[in-house]
C-alpha cells in the first residue's frame, strides 16, 4: 500500500515538469526579454511568444510550404518561419544554434506564437503571426 502512494505522487508531479520543446519556447522568451547582441547591434526587447500546440505538432519535410500546412492544421496564419537545428543535445543548445544564425527572426515583434518539437538532437522551431480576421459589415448595416 505504501508503494501505491508513491506511484500516485509521481503521477501528480510529472505533469509539472516542462517538456524539452516547451523549455525551448521559454528560453526564447527569456532571450526576447533581454536579447543583447544580434548581428552586431544591441537588440531591443520584444514581447514574449505564446506557445501554440498546433505549431509544436507539425511535420515539415523538404519542399513543404509552411503557410498552407498551418492553415490545413487549423492555424489561421498571416506569416510563419520554420527553423531547424541538428546536433543540439538539449533546448539550451538548440537556442544557442538558433540565435547564432537567426537572432533577427527571434526578435521580430510580428511573431506572437511559437511551437517547437524535437526528436533526439533534431529540433524544429515554428514562429507564427496569426492572420487578422476582420469581420466585414453586412450589407444591411453598411
Amino acid at each position: 500500500m505504501h508503494s501505491g502512494a508513491a506511484v500516485i505522487l509521481v503521477l501528480a508531479v510529472a505533469p509539472l515538469q516542462a517538456q524539452p520543446q516547451d523549455l525551448l519556447v521559454q528560453l526564447i522568451n527569456d532571450y526576447r526579454a533581454a536579447p543583447g547582441n544580434c548581428k552586431g547591434a544591441t537588440g531591443a526587447p520584444v514581447p514574449p511568444l505564446v506557445a501554440h500546440p498546433v505549431l509544436s505538432k507539425l511535420t515539415i519535410g523538404p519542399g513543404t510550404l509552411l503557410e498552407p500546412l498551418l492553415e490545413r492544421a487549423g492555424y489561421p496564419v498571416g506569416h510563419a518561419e520554420a527553423i531547424s537545428v541538428t546536433g543540439a543535445p538539449d533546448a539550451a543548445g538548440a537556442l544557442k544554434a538558433i540565435i547564432s544564425k537567426n537572432c533577427t527572426i527571434l526578435l521580430n515583434p510580428d511573431f506572437v506564437t511559437a511551437g517547437s518539437s524535437n526528436t533526439g538532437d533534431n529540433w524544429l522551431l515554428v514562429l507564427a503571426q496569426s492572420a487578422i480576421v476582420r469581420k466585414l459589415p453586412d450589407a444591411a448595416s453598411a
